[in-house]
């Protein structure tokens, strides 16, 4: 009968050894990599949220400049407004100068 090899040979650690050698490496390798692809992506997420913030500070900076404006637009009119029904005077006045003016007729 053939004789199997003993555990404790020689060859038979050597080759386990060689191939645990090999895989540990490969293994950290592995796990380096998805750490780096998850610190690529968490900081690709800051920096798209940072963006997305600085876009909303703007857009509300530009909605309080439009209210502004609109709000000086709206004094504008109702100050034209005055000036242009001041300068004509009451309505009643109106009203009597016209009858006065159909009545003369």
């Amino acid at each position: 009968m053939a004789e199997l090899p003993s555990i404790n040979g020689g060859h038979v650690l050597s080759a386990l050894n060689t191939k645990l050698l090999i895989a540990i490496p490969s293994v950290l390798t592995v796990i380096a990599g998805t750490e780096a692809y998850r610190a690529n992506e968490a900081h690709k997420a800051a920096v798209a949220a940072a963006q997305a913030a600085a876009i909303l500070q703007q857009q509300q900076r530009d909605a309080a400049e439009r209210r502004k404006q609109d709000e000086a637009f709206r004094k504008q009119v109702e100050e034209t407004k005055k000036r242009h029904n001041s300068a004509a005077g009451p309505k009643e006045d109106r009203k009597s100068v016209s009858e006065t003016a159909a009545r003369n007729k």
